[in-house]
């Protein structure tokens, strides 16, 4: 089972090239026995492979792109301006944000396999139109994307596309635990569809150079899966028929259903309201349970079916690089 990268994507492909990238060029050491990026892939792939009874060989592999976009980007009504030194690739005016990135990863294949023999197709582009401005419209429709991957390895790109997208991809996936990663790796030419400042590695000696470079670039986030959304959901039930409840009733909550001390009630002033011993809930948490429910109440729990259900609202543009 490979990796499925979930991302937003604005006017610079390189938002998702540079990064994929990086993660190939790391696979491709990983396959000649580099130890150094064997360890950065050491927490991915199947715990226990069904067919063989063992561990998958070289965890970690794209598998797919779902990247958040436009209609405007999809459709070409906007100008972009992307570059690759690598394949002397260049794009400026209106392009289908697709186009750029299809070429470029096609190019990009072909000089993997040329040189170290390694076939990284097939890779499956996801592009989702969704209201990029609109944060309830990102958050719902990353919520509806992490059930649909409820059972694969799903990475976090936090680089690409605008706030709204990004928060909704941090807000639905700490919600859900569904994300193992979430990563960024900036860089200042944001036109350049490959990782700046790096010469493409023409044999395994070069390559050994370069893994070590975008090993030193990559950052992460730390893990957000802390259970807040489950805590919040316990508290909001003290509400369901009353509009105070006493602070004893809280702590109850925070020490026997989640193993949290007293000192915790202070993280909680954004959600709620302390008058004494009495506590009230405030606007915010009616907003975020609120929320969250949109994502339990869609029925949708594979892959397979968030295809069909953004294939039928016909959202949904799709790419394979062969």
């Amino acid at each position: 089972m490979g990796v499925f990268h979930v991302s937003g994507l604005g006017r610079s492909p390189g938002a998702i090239t540079v990064p994929l990238t990086s993660i190939y060029l790391l696979h491709v050491a990983q396959t000649l026995g580099n130890i150094d990026v064997s360890n950065f892939f050491v927490y991915s792939g199947e715990a226990v492979r069904k067919d063989r009874g063992s561990r998958e060989i070289h965890p970690g592999k794209p598998e797919a792109i779902i990247a958040f976009t436009s209609e405007e980007l999809l459709n070409g009504d906007i100008e972009i301006k992307c570059s690759s030194n690598w394949f002397n690739l260049n794009y400026s005016g209106k392009e289908k944000i697709t186009e750029p990135t299809r070429k470029y990863f096609k190019k990009f294949f072909d000089y993997l396999r040329d040189t170290f023999g390694y076939y990284a197709a097939p890779l499956n582009l996801y592009f989702v139109r969704v209201d990029y401005l609109n944060f309830s419209e990102a958050f719902e429709m990353a919520g509806l994307t992490m059930k649909g991957l409820q059972d694969k390895e799903v990475w976090v790109n936090m680089i690409g596309g605008s706030n709204q997208l990004n928060i909704g991809l941090l807000a639905a996936g700490t919600y859900t635990a569904i994300p193992s990663r979430y990563y960024y790796l900036f860089q200042s030419k944001v036109d350049l569809l490959e990782p700046e400042g790096i010469s493409k590695p023409k044999d395994k000696r070069e390559l050994e150079k370069v893994v070590g470079d975008i090993i030193s670039r990559w950052m992460e986030l730390p893990m957000f899966n802390l259970g807040i959304g489950e805590l919040l959901r316990d508290i909001y039930e003290l509400f369901s028929i009353r509009e105070s409840v006493s602070i004893r009733e809280v702590t109850k909550v925070l020490e026997e259903k989640h193993s949290l001390n007293r000192q915790f009630l202070a993280k909680l002033r954004r959600f709620l309201i302390f008058e004494d011993d009495k506590v009230r809930k405030r606007s915010d948490l009616d907003r975020f349970v609120q929320m969250w429910r949109k994502i339990d109440n869609i029925q949708i729990s594979n892959f397979t079916e968030w295809k069909k259900m953004l294939e039928e609202k016909n959202i949904l543009h799709t790419i394979s690089i062969e």
